[in-house]
């Protein structure tokens, strides 16, 4: 069904019959949910138009306060506002600052309002042709610097609607590469003989959190995160609680304990909030890149990260008979099409059914996977699980 495009500035009806708008006067927004008369909806927007447009026009007869305004900043500057005052103390703050240090070396003192859409291109263009060396020499992929372009965007709008910088309007027509191009999907799955030793060259910080992730396929932010709160032991069904807030879906999940991992996460000390936590500072880690490079050269497993680990548990789980609707729940993914992708099948009829259950077409979205053995409840009280 076509929708119907509006002009910027004019009246919105929504599906209760109340009038709205959302218009922008002197480069502030104002959202506004009125009536069911229109022509008294009509009236309000009218006066609104009226006071803010007045009043913007006498702010600038007298000069701007706002220094971003004021001046014809370079974009290096906005980046640094930019950065200052959004990006930090975010979950994404690493990516931001990464994507700003490619963003600042291209555009550079180039001044902000000068960007055009030309140059979004050639910045593409630039970057699909740069490289590093990690090993060896790699090219920037497409959903690398998909990234980058998606900071930029979220940098162009809050330029406009906190910074009251005015952003011509063919700039925020960014393009970011298509998303099949873009993907570069893994099937990085570890086998048994790998893990077990990945776990023997882990120091001993590192093999609880392996562990963890093997067990439950949590990402490593929400492992790091985990609090002995959110860890439940000693309930009748063991079950760790990611909530929302850590998540990357924004959406609290529970994930089943195994006794594997329940006598592990029994074994760590609790002289913290933090299940995971650096023994020197009493604070969790931020990072176990280094130590998890190193356990992964000593066990001389090539090519594997730690996210990795996650694509391990999602193939377990499906081997064992659990379905991908509760594989889904477990992983936290919104649609079943993503739980789908983590799974290598290990023969050509699970890679049948996982076709048939990952049917984009919304009827079939419910279907079932067909197993040979009875299937594995979405409760956490499955007796496959606690076996």
């Amino acid at each position: 069904m076509n929708r119907r495009t509006y002009r910027p500035g004019t009246l919105r009806r929504r599906p209760d019959g109340r009038y709205w708008f959302d218009v922008r006067i002197g480069g502030k927004r104002f959202i506004r949910i009125l009536g069911v008369d229109k022509s008294q909806a009509q009236l309000e927007l009218n006066k609104l138009k009226h006071e803010k447009g007045s009043a913007a026009a006498a702010g600038e007869a007298e000069g701007p306060s706002n220094p971003l305004i004021r001046a014809r900043v370079p974009f290096g500057s906005v980046a640094d506002s930019f950065f200052a005052k959004y990006c930090q103390g975010k979950k994404s703050e690493r990516r931001y600052e990464n994507s700003l240090v490619h963003l600042r070396a291209f555009f550079g003192d180039k001044l902000f309002s000068n960007i055009t859409p030309l140059d979004i291109e050639e910045y593409k263009s630039r970057r699909l042709t740069e490289t590093y060396e990690r090993k060896e020499v790699k090219h920037y992929s497409k959903a690398c610097i998909n990234r980058e372009l998606a900071a930029l965007k979220r940098m162009l709008s809050w330029a406009e609607d906190i910074a009251e910088i005015s952003i011509p309007l063919p700039i925020k027509k960014i393009k970011l590469f298509p998303k099949k191009e873009a993907e570069h999907p893994r099937e990085r799955i570890l086998s048994d003989e790998e893990q077990a030793i990945l776990l023997a060259k882990a120091p001993g910080h590192l093999k609880p959190i392996i562990v963890t992730a093997l067990w439950t396929g949590m990402r490593l932010g929400e492992i790091l995160s985990l609090q002995w709160t959110d860890v439940r032991l000693a309930a009748r069904l063991p079950e760790i609680v990611v909530r929302g807030e850590n998540a990357k879906s924004g959406k609290t999940r529970k994930i089943p304990i195994i006794p594997q991992l329940s006598r592990v996460l029994t074994s760590l000390p609790r002289t913290t909030d933090y299940v995971f936590y650096n023994p020197e500072t009493k604070k969790p880690w931020t990072s176990i890149k280094r130590s998890f490079g190193t356990a992964r050269r000593g066990a001389k497993i090539k090519d594997a990260r730690f996210h990795d680990l996650r694509h391990t548990f999602a193939t377990m789980c499906i081997e064992h008979g659990v379905d991908l609707v509760t594989l889904q729940q477990w992983m936290g993914h919104s649609t079943i099409m993503m739980t789908a992708r983590y799974v290598k099948a290990g023969s050509e009829a699970m890679r049948q059914k996982m076709e048939k259950i990952a049917d984009p077409l919304p009827g079939k979205l419910e279907r079932k996977v067909e197993s040979a053995g009875p299937p594995v409840s979405a409760s956490s009280s499955s007796r496959a699980l606690y076996a």
